[in-house]
């Protein structure tokens, strides 16, 4: 077994409430800020935070970015929407309107599908990152606070009080 030890350690400058951290396709560390209301982007080999992403916004707790690196999505909670967010010009390209408070994102393995949990309502929003809007709600037996599509994308998993699984 290889030994595991840390690296480095990485200063964001203040308390920023990070919750989820993806290593890009341009080798760039990108950090949810929540306190911020931003992503930070960070250098991993100077172990500095080389940048901010343009305001996400509110509350932005989770993020995803597709394999091609050209775009990337988050998660904002009190504000009951889905960023969509254009990586290489640094930009919001669009804020999707899901629900009153939503929890977590998660993306499909071809980037084609979006999932986002409502938290007032047993309901999971599907969005077509293509229209870059809801294209179907996929309805639960409770309220879902996360999910994870299989690697094949034939199944999304899905984590509440209940256990949930199902079939797209």
């Amino acid at each position: 077994m290889r030994e595991c030890k840390l690296a480095a350690t990485i200063d964001l400058g203040k308390p920023l409430r990070p919750h989820r951290a993806e290593l890009g396709p341009d080798g760039l560390l990108y950090v949810t800020a929540e306190l911020a209301n931003a992503i930070d982007v960070i250098d991993p080999q100077s172990a500095r935070s080389s940048r901010k992403f343009p305001r996400a916004n509110r509350n932005p707790t989770c993020w995803f970015c597709r394999a091609d690196g050209r775009r990337g999505y988050t998660a904002n909670v009190s504000a009951g929407s889905v960023s969509v967010l254009d990586l290489v010009n640094r930009k919001l390209i669009a804020t999707i309107p899901v629900a009153k408070s939503v929890q977590r994102i998660s993306i499909s393995p071809d980037g084609h599908r979006i999932f986002t949990h409502d938290q007032d309502a047993p309901r999971i929003a599907l969005i077509d990152t293509a229209a870059n809007k809801i294209s179907n709600w996929i309805t639960l037996p409770d309220v879902a606070y996360a999910s994870a599509p299989t690697p094949d994308g034939r199944w999304l998993l899905a984590v509440s009080r209940l256990p949930i699984v199902f079939r797209r």
